[in-house]
């Protein structure tokens, strides 16, 4: 089974996993077309997280 027919596969993707994974390629391909370096992206995204106090699962902060 090559990767095309694992992910055709509903066997295959968690509960409600299509959703999530076909959101994730639809984002890539996104950022893939505007020349966005994935790699760079995800960086960014990590020092803002940081940099805001916030992670997963987390509310923002109230003042």
């Amino acid at each position: 089974m090559d990767e095309k027919d694992i992910r055709s596969d509903p066997r295959q993707q968690p509960a409600g996993g299509g959703d999530a994974l076909a959101a994730l390629e639809k984002l890539q391909s996104s950022l893939r077309a505007r020349n966005v370096d994935l790699e760079q992206w995800a960086l960014d995204v990590e020092s803002e997280r940081q940099a805001t106090g916030l992670h997963r699962g987390a509310a923002p902060r109230r003042n």
